[in-house]
């Protein structure tokens, strides 16, 4: 196996895996418009529903490319307890294939039942996330050990609360007090944490463009909130930048690889990496090193449909493009991802 085919085989199993692990949970419901035509947070309790994540990408580095399909089943219920809500989220089912090959049993194992709690105030914001510390524990017991081992590489604790509380906030305590009229929208700065815990800052533009009556048959009404999401501006950022963090996350990808006998289908497996410092390939004394060639070009759209009587999310649609051109030591390539993310819900 070539040095080339070795990382290319590292990098698709790896990407399936991280989707399925960094996943960032949506809310299960979003604000109420109340009598005023003001979002307000009050959802009903004692509600369970099922939710099914659909996540497609297509991705492209030089001359090569491949498919990614992952999709998650979660059944989610809405508790009363003192100060607010518990909302509690629990993986059912798990798959996922990079160009048809499946993720491995084990794999999908580790990833089902353990819940995730969210405990929100009064007013929709996140005061705990609890289960994600679980669920990671979880992992490195019943996954491969050469990938469990090597969980930290690619995401923490940490980043994943991180990621988790700035989607609420995105989705959620975002819009309580604003006009849930036709028309209304919003210009935003927000942050987009990496499974790891780097921050990139997004610029969003939002719009409620319409009533409508909600999908799935319901005799109900429904408002439409539409999102345009770009990068900001590198000077917004502060900090590294995009070009370090982005560098960082594709040296961990990149780096050391091994080919665990304890792996079930003999995959190539990643290994950890510091920042600029990429080891030799299996096969070869070849050594890379990693660095942006031009900016980091991200954009995305999407929509939400709300029911404003039940605050009740039916559906979600988003799709999100990447670009970023890079140089190695040995020659320069252009990466693209493109990515369709689909959020079905299903009430009992």
């Amino acid at each position: 196996m070539t040095h080339g085919s070795v990382r290319s085989a590292a990098i698709r199993h790896t990407l399936v895996w991280l989707a399925a692990l960094g996943y960032s949970i949506a809310p299960a419901y979003a604000q109420q418009e109340n009598p005023d035509g003001v979002f307000s947070f009050a959802p009903p309790v004692g509600m369970e529903l099922t939710r099914t994540v659909t996540v497609k990408r297509r991705v492209e580095v030089g001359p090569s490319s491949w498919k990614e399909r992952f999709r998650r089943k979660e059944d989610v219920r809405i508790d009363p307890q003192p100060g607010g809500y518990a909302i509690v989220m629990t993986p059912v089912t798990v798959a996922g294939d990079v160009d048809g090959q499946r993720l491995s049993q084990r794999v999908q194992k580790a990833l089902v039942g353990s819940p995730l709690s969210l405990d929100i105030d009064d007013s929709g914001r996140v005061t705990r996330v609890d289960g994600i510390e679980e669920r990671l524990r979880r992992f490195r017991r019943e996954a491969p050990t050469s990938l469990g081992n090597k969980l930290d590489v690619f995401c923490t604790a940490e980043g994943l609360i991180a990621r988790q509380v700035a989607e609420w906030n995105r989705l959620v305590t975002g819009f309580v007090g604003g006009s849930a009229t036709p028309g209304t929208t919003w210009t935003r700065k927000e942050p987009l944490y990496l499974s790891t815990g780097e921050r990139l800052l997004l610029s969003t533009d939002i719009e409620l463009t319409e009533r409508r009556r909600c999908p799935g048959g319901r005799d109900t009404r429904c408002v439409r909130l539409e999102f345009h999401i770009e990068l900001a501006r590198q000077d917004e950022v502060g900090g590294d930048g995009y070009a370090d963090i982005v560098e960082l996350q594709v040296a961990r990808a990149i780096s050391h690889l091994d080919e665990p006998s304890d792996a079930p289908d003999g995959y190539y497996l990643l290994m950890g990496a510091e920042k600029m410092e990429l080891a030799s390939l299996t096969d070869s004394e070849l050594s890379l090193q990693f660095a942006l060639s031009g900016p980091v070009e991200f954009t995305g759209s999407g929509y939400v449909i709300v029911e404003p009587a039940t605050m009740l999310v039916h559906r979600e649609s988003w799709d999100r493009d990447i670009a970023i051109d890079y140089r190695t030591a040995r020659e320069r390539q252009h990466m693209t991802i493109d990515e369709q993310r689909r959020v079905d819900y299903r009430y009992d």
